[in-house]
């Protein structure tokens, strides 16, 4: 019961935290996104059509591919992609029904 009110406590900071950054501060997007997935990794997936197996790294790579967020060498863009994902998550995208 503790565990989950904490989790709860953790949702809402997680929350709160993107509706006020403005992306461009974010130092890390990459880890934000990797507390964004223990939150609702379902709804993510459903958003992005992607199998992304609980996981903010597949999320991120497949997603990157998936969007031609590529740099030299063919390899993903992970910050792009990362502030891609806080984006539509800023902007409640994710988790409101779309991408069903």
């Amino acid at each position: 019961m503790e565990i989950e009110k904490e989790i709860k406590k953790l949702d809402k900071k997680i929350i709160y935290v993107l509706n006020k950054a403005d992306l461009v501060d974010v130092k890390n997007p990459g880890n934000v996104v990797e507390d964004l997935m223990s939150s609702d990794a379902k709804a993510i997936e459903r958003f992005y059509k992607i199998d992304i197996e609980r996981d903010g790294d597949v999320l991120i790579e497949k997603l990157g591919k998936k969007k031609g967020f590529l740099v030299k060498g063919g390899e993903v863009d992970v910050d792009r992609t990362a502030r891609l994902i806080l984006r539509d998550w800023q902007e409640e995208k994710i988790g409101k029904g779309k991408g069903k």
